[in-house]
């Protein structure tokens, strides 16, 4: 049986939105930051040496304790943070972690609510290419990103830069993590996504 449109839809945007959570595998349970790969929509994330690298399956929860927590599970598969620009990425919205090695988790299943899905929720994102100068767009006025953040996040930041921008919103950096700015619908031009970014700084 298919799942519905608006199922996928949902499910895809809490994807798209998960900045922490939990790693659980077995008796395991570890504190995780991610980042959405922006060619592949799957998590990638620094890993444990506990978690086996194309082992079992692992289980990611975000935000973590939450009554509705998103539930993605899957394979993770070691990437280099030499070659691999989520890496990068991740890092530039979290810093160094603590654990060096890193792992994209090649998701089998999603579940939200009564909402569940598999690899279908997945794919690139539509404004990979224009990311770089939306983000330069929203950095060129820091007063008004700041603002921002106190007005849909309820958080002060002193020194934001967004750090990503996808069809879902923008990830802005702050002394302590990643801050996400939600657009409250789908972005999935360029052009659309300039209209979102208006609006969030209006």
């Amino acid at each position: 049986m298919s799942t519905p449109t608006d199922d996928l839809s949902d499910l895809r945007r809490r994807l798209w939105g998960v900045t922490e959570g939990v790693l659980a595998f077995g008796e395991l349970v570890e504190p995780a930051s991610v980042f959405i790969d922006r060619a592949s929509g799957m998590p990638v994330l620094p890993v444990p040496p506990a978690i086996v690298i194309a082992g079992d399956e692992i289980a990611l929860l975000a935000p973590e304790e939450a009554t509705d927590a998103l539930t993605v599970v899957g394979v993770p598969v070691e990437v280099s943070p030499d070659r691999h620009e989520a890496c990068d990425r991740h890092i530039a919205c979290f810093g160094r972690p603590r654990h060096p090695r890193w792992a994209m988790l090649h998701v089998s299943m999603i579940k939200w609510l009564d909402k569940v899905a598999g690899p279908e929720v997945l794919g690139p994102d539509p404004l990979r290419e224009a990311e770089g100068s939306l983000c330069r767009s929203l950095n060129a006025d820091r007063a008004a990103l700041a603002r921002a953040c106190r007005a849909h996040a309820g958080v002060e930041i002193e020194h934001p830069t967004a750090v990503g921008v996808d069809r879902f919103g923008v990830l802005v950096r702050a002394r302590f993590g990643a801050v996400r700015l939600d657009f409250g619908g789908e972005a999935s031009t360029p052009d659309l996504a300039k209209l979102a970014l208006e609006a969030l700084l209006s």
